[in-house]
């Protein structure tokens, strides 16, 4: 119980998760944001890069674990509303954005990394049943 006390003590909602930490707390949707856009490049740029680098194992590699461009449906909304929600336009600002946003770029940002998850497991079993 000692742990999970002092946990709560340094909590900025009394609760025992990591982004409500205090000095985690006032940046968890900017380094969400930040994560989500670099998922983003990387899926957009990650075939222009491993072309750069030419052929070979680095470049196979690149596009193999880039995300699939059409998980963007995912990814950008739920860059778009963290953001919006870091910079401070939301609801409460007469902002663009409604009432439950964060939930809603959690829930996108979630179904994103389902989507991803689940494409490289296919893939793997497929590179899998081919070699085996």
């Amino acid at each position: 119980m000692g742990h999970s006390a002092s946990l709560i003590s340094i909590n900025a909602q009394g609760e025992t998760n990591l982004h409500n930490i205090e000095f985690i707390h006032g940046h968890a949707d900017l380094f969400y944001g930040c994560t989500l856009a670099a998922i983003i490049a990387f899926s957009l740029l990650a075939k222009k890069n491993a072309s750069s680098i030419g052929e070979g194992s680095m470049s196979e590699l690149i596009e193999k674990l880039a995300p699939p461009k059409s998980l963007l449906v995912f990814f950008l909304p739920a860059c778009i509303l963290v953001l919006c929600l870091y910079l401070d336009i939301h609801e409460h600002t007469n902002g663009f954005t409604f009432k439950g946003e964060e939930e809603l770029a959690e829930m996108l940002g979630a179904f994103g990394l389902l989507g991803y998850t689940t494409s490289k497991a296919s893939q793997f079993a497929i590179m899998k049943r081919n070699c085996g």
